[in-house]
C-alpha cells in the first residue's frame, strides 16, 4: 500500500480587521490542518499578495468588509491563480487546502 505524503501549503489568513479572525470558525479548522499558517492585518491587499509572493505561500484567505457583512471568505490559490468564493462555516474551503 503507498501511503501519500501531504503537502506543506503556506496558507496566509489576511483580514482587513482583527475582528474578522475571532468570527470565522472555519479559520480554526485550518489552524488543525498539517499546514503552516500565518495571520496579517492590513487594509492594503496588494501590499499582502506581495508579501505573500515573497514568502512562497500557496494559498491566501481574504476577509474583507464586503465578505465579513456577506458572511464569505475568499480563497485564492497562488499557484494556479484560481479564487473561490465560500461561506465562512463551508467545510469545502478546508477540503480546497487540503
Amino acid at each position: 500500500m503507498k501511503i501519500k505524503k501531504r503537502k506543506n501549503h503556506k496558507v496566509l489568513f489576511a483580514v482587513q480587521n482583527e475582528k474578522y479572525l475571532l468570527k470565522s470558525e472555519i479559520l480554526k479548522q485550518i489552524y488543525d490542518l498539517d499546514c503552516i499558517h500565518e495571520t496579517k492585518i492590513n487594509k492594503n491587499i496588494k501590499k499582502i499578495f506581495t508579501y505573500a509572493d515573497k514568502n512562497n505561500f500557496n494559498f491566501i484567505l481574504l476577509i474583507g468588509e464586503e465578505e465579513d457583512s456577506k458572511n464569505k471568505i475568499i480563497l485564492k490559490n497562488l499557484n494556479t491563480k484560481e479564487q473561490k468564493i465560500f461561506n465562512q462555516s463551508d467545510i469545502k474551503l478546508v477540503n480546497e487546502i487540503r
